[in-house]
């Protein structure tokens, strides 16, 4: 009896440590380490407030792929000044939020038209991004020269646009940047303070959202005709436990939920647990699918958002909920340790190809004529 209780003693000390471990000292390290998320480095800061689409430059952790990198002259894909215009606009929480719109080029030529006749694509970034950097500025100078508007728009308390009060995370991986995104939608479509030479109607407007952008979650809730989610995020939950693993924690029980709430702690209306990506198809106010286009675009090859963890559960909800779904999967990895082949595609290898699928894509969208078969910027600039 008396070996039984000393075991039963060692169970239940060990059941503390545990608990204590897992709801005090994780928690609390994990939040300490996302805190750089929430609050980015003030230098960083700076420095993204003095790139526009003139001098935006390649940044982030895609420079590691730099047999691709140097395969570009990013001064091949710096937009004229006269080929866009600073706007300024406020979110629906009322943040004054910077961006820039691109008229679309050459529409005579392709079959789209004058610009204030074109559709305008909106381009929401990730977490990690912003304006000025390839990931939105390679695909934004692509739309433009076939004909196409463009407005891009750096998130809250990036580039120029403000930051919400200091008690709040400026970055909230999504949650509160929804705010952002319907104001975009709400400037775009209504033009309030005639900054703009045309507003767009809502059935000309399209998103391209990359990696870790919330726009499915406004295409969901309004009538919008297209979506390209590019290497788009599914569950978060799974995305956390894909980074717990990648830094040796995967196998601890429920650690995705510990990284989950640390990146809502900072939010001000609800964190992405409460704003789940993939939870936005089974809201109440998800608008009739019917006859609205998605494009999946994801690399097979990408190890930063796994193909398996979001693509394929994607696919089969948005077809599930009547969504007209596109899939376009290459696998295209890059050979240099460090590249995590997280959207790369248009400025991998096969670029030209991937951004004529983009082209086609936005042509089924609006039953429009942007002449996709000479893709106008990748002609001219890439040698592939």
């Amino acid at each position: 009896m008396g070996c039984l209780g000393c075991w039963c003693w060692v169970l239940f000390i060990i059941v503390v440590l545990a608990l204590v471990l897992n709801f005090a000292v994780l928690p609390s390290v994990i939040c300490s380490m996302m805190s750089g998320e929430h609050h980015p480095d003030a230098v960083w800061l700076a420095h993204t407030a003095g790139k526009d689409p003139s001098n935006w430059e390649f940044a982030g952790s895609q420079l590691k792929c730099k047999e691709w990198m140097d395969a570009i002259d990013v001064t091949d894909w710096q937009v004229d000044a006269s080929d866009w215009k600073e706007v300024y606009f406020n979110s629906t929480d009322g943040l004054r939020l910077q961006g820039f719109f691109l008229k679309g080029k050459n529409g005579a030529t392709t079959g789209i038209g004058a610009p204030s006749q074109a559709p305008t694509i909106i381009q929401v970034h990730g977490h990690g991004p912003y304006v000025g950097q390839q990931s939105q500025m390679i695909p934004a100078k692509g739309f433009q020269e076939q004909g196409f508007n463009v407005f891009l728009f750096n998130n809250q308390g990036l580039g120029k646009s403000e930051a919400p009060a200091a008690e709040y995370g400026m970055r909230t991986f999504g949650a509160d940047e929804l705010t952002n995104t319907a104001g975009a939608i709400e400037f775009l479509t209504t033009n309030p303070e005639g900054t703009l030479d045309f507003a767009t109607p809502l059935n000309k407007v399209g998103f391209y959202v990359e990696s870790g952008g919330n726009a499915m979650l406004e295409f969901f809730k309004r009538d919008l005709p297209g979506i390209v989610m590019h290497g788009s995020i599914y569950d978060w939950y799974a995305q956390w436990g894909h980074v717990a693993e990648g830094n040796g924690l995967g196998w601890w029980p429920g650690i995705d939920g510990i990284f989950m709430t640390c990146a809502s702690s900072q939010a001000r209306y609800g964190g992405i647990d409460e704003n789940n990506y993939k939870d936005g198809l089974t809201k109440d106010d998800l608008y009739d699918p019917t006859g609205r286009k998605v494009l999946l675009m994801h690399n097979k090859a990408d190890k930063y958002n796994p193909f398996e963890l979001h693509a394929p559960h994607w696919e089969k909800d948005l077809k599930a909920a009547g969504f007209d779904v596109t899939t376009y999967y290459p696998d295209e990895a890059a050979g240099e340790e460090g590249c995590n082949s997280h959207i790369t595609l248009l400025y991998a290898l096969d670029r030209k190809a991937h951004h004529q699928k983009l082209c086609e894509y936005w042509e089924s969208v609006f039953s429009v004529s942007a002449s996709c078969s000479d893709v106008l910027a990748f002609d001219s600039k890439l040698s592939r």
